[in-house]
């Protein structure tokens, strides 16, 4: 049960029909800036449902590291959708990455985090444009090598 946690696969199991989706990235650039709330909602929606089935492991299991697993991955997809939206002048788009900086404000860097994740906090709780605009940098590049294409 852990891996499919963990993974996020990508194959999905419907009622009647299973079938596999190949989310592209720059798919996803396009859903997410064109509607920026709904991405914000269902990240929250998906990192709840995780951290809710995690704590009835709970019960049975010592599941703090698969917590901490779940919350850096919602991190690091929170700063995905705020990087993203960053260059983005539209009201809705701005609103949204209010609420995230918001939620950002509250994070704490923690050992148990990756490095990478620990320094998206930093960055994002100093809202220092020059920073973001290199870490938006960083990661461009760092998906164009992992997808080799071009992502605009």
């Amino acid at each position: 049960m852990s891996d499919v946690i963990i993974k996020n696969p990508t194959t999905y199991f419907v009622n009647k029909v299973s079938y596999v989706y190949y989310q592209g990235v720059v798919n996803a650039h396009h859903r997410i800036v064109n509607n920026p709330k709904l991405a914000y909602k269902s990240l929250d929606y998906i990192f709840k449902l995780k951290y809710n089935l995690i704590s009835h492991i709970e019960k049975s299991y010592s599941s703090k590291s698969m917590k901490n697993i779940v919350k850096s991955e919602y991190i690091k997809d929170l700063s995905n959708i705020f990087l993203d939206l960053w260059s983005t002048d539209m009201i809705e788009a701005k609103e949204v990455k209010r609420m995230i900086l918001n939620k950002f404000k509250y994070l704490k860097v923690q050992k148990e985090y990756p490095n990478s994740v620990n320094i998206r906090i930093l960055i994002l709780q100093s809202n220092n444009n020059w920073l973001i605009h290199i870490l938006q940098n960083v990661r461009l590049k760092y998906l164009k090598y992992k997808y080799g294409k071009s992502l605009k």
